[in-house]
């Protein structure tokens, strides 16, 4: 199952973006949520990720999706340092 990854290079080991594959749980405390809410975003397509194995298996999320994630689509708004934001 995938939930709008492209995974071709990832699966192939192509691209930094796969040096660092996290669990729900690490996702989790790197964003400081819990995991049912990581759950949530995953299966509302917010966060990319891809699940592993058989019958759904266990979600995989890149460290390159989380943040995508928090620069277009985090619950705090948009993470962007804009110097004009700062008047």
């Amino acid at each position: 199952y995938i939930s709008g990854m492209d995974t071709t290079n990832q699966l192939h080991g192509k691209g930094s973006e796969m040096n660092t594959v996290l669990t729900i749980p690490e996702v989790a405390e790197q964003l400081r949520l819990s995991s049912d809410t990581v759950r949530k975003l995953l299966h509302e397509g917010r966060l990319k990720g891809i699940r592993s194995g058989r019958y759904g298996g266990k979600w995989r999320i890149s460290q390159r999706a989380i943040d995508e994630f928090l620069l277009n689509d985090s619950p705090w708004g948009t993470l962007v340092d804009d110097p004009d934001s700062r008047r």
